[in-house]
Formats: C-alpha cells, sequence, structure tokens
C-alpha cells in the first residue's frame, strides 16, 4: 500500500482479515514496551544497514515460502503531505518475483488528508481504501522488477489522482481480490 499515516497500519488489520506481517524499520516508537512488541513481531531492520537488510530480507523470504503474506509500504516512510506518492523502492518487488506470489496493491484514498502523519489533525468519516486486482508474477524473472515496480506505483497513483477532487465524501470504495 501507499504509506500515508499512522492509521495506514489499523486500516490494513480491518480491510485482511487474514494472517500478514509487516515488514519495518527499527525503532518506529519512543515507548521501550511498542518497540520490544514491534521488533518481535515485525521484520524490522536497521536503515542505512546493509546486514540488517539481509537478514530483513532473507526473514521475509522464509515468511513467505510458510504461506504468510507480507506487507511492505514500498516507499519505505510516509512522505511529506504535499508529496502525493513517494518513489517506490525495489525489495518487496524482488521478493514478489523470487517466491512467485502476487503484488496486490491497496490505496489508501483519504488517510492522507484526514490524519496526516505530521499533524494533530483527525477529520472524521469513512476511510476508502481501493484493493486493486492482484498482480502476478509467476511468468516473470528478475529481470522484470522495474516493470513490476513501475506498474504497481502507476495503479496506486492514477487512483490516488482519480480519487483526490472526492476525498472528502464519505463514499466507501473498495474492491474485492479473488
Amino acid at each position: 500500500p501507499n504509506h500515508t499515516s499512522k492509521f495506514d497500519i489499523i486500516l490494513l488489520f480491518a480491510t485482511f482479515p487474514n494472517t500478514f506481517v509487516f515488514m519495518g524499520k527499527k525503532n518506529v516508537s519512543k515507548i521501550p514496551i511498542f518497540e520490544w512488541f514491534y521488533n518481535r513481531t515485525m521484520i524490522t531492520f536497521e536503515r542505512g544497514s546493509v546486514g540488517s537488510a539481509v537478514k530483513a530480507y532473507r526473514k521475509a523470504d522464509r515468511i513467505l515460502k510458510s504461506g504468510v503474506s507480507i506487507v511492505v509500504f514500498p516507499e519505505g516512510m510516509v512522505p511529506k503531505k504535499h508529496i502525493r506518492l513517494g518513489s517506490f523502492m525495489s525489495g518487496a518487488f524482488k521478493l514478489a518475483i523470487s517466491n512467485k506470489v502476487p503484488i496486490i496493491p491497496v490505496t489508501f484514498v483519504d488517510n492522507k488528508n484526514k490524519y496526516p502523519e505530521d499533524e494533530l489533525k483527525i477529520n472524521f468519516g469513512k476511510l476508502r481504501v481501493y484493493i486493486h486486482d492482484p498482480i502476478n508474477t509467476h511468468t516473470m524473472s528478475l529481470n522484470s522488477l522495474e516493470a513490476l515496480r513501475d506498474r504497481t506505483y502507476r495503479e496506486i497513483d492514477n487512483t490516488l489522482i482519480k480519487y483526490e477532487d472526492n476525498s472528502t465524501k464519505n463514499t466507501k470504495i473498495s474492491k474485492t481480490c479473488k
């Protein structure tokens, strides 16, 4: 999914009832008990550490092979408010191709405006989530990595553009995956 606010993770749990694991950077919380829990229940890595990134990638690979889905915010961070969608990193797409699992793009349409990451602002109302059709990776090789990353980016970005003008409506947009 696109990364828009602190509510993204909560909204993912509400949207997808099945088990999945998040992948994210260490030290996301200043509260020790939350940090301890986060580092033991998620795939964590230290940003800027190649060794930590390799360990996280290997752990994610094992988890995917066990049949559990992984959620990765490919932007790597919540972009500044004036940026609709940040650049995507390649790690999630490499994992998907290597494990022949589909990518399911998810677009959070309203989170950025209703619950901005760097403001104490809250606008009540429904949060629209658009679940795109899965992108099959069974026939892809690592040569397809950039094309897969770019296709996923375009799908999410085009959805954000389409619904930008409707961000204040209280209608729910959803599309069920098969």
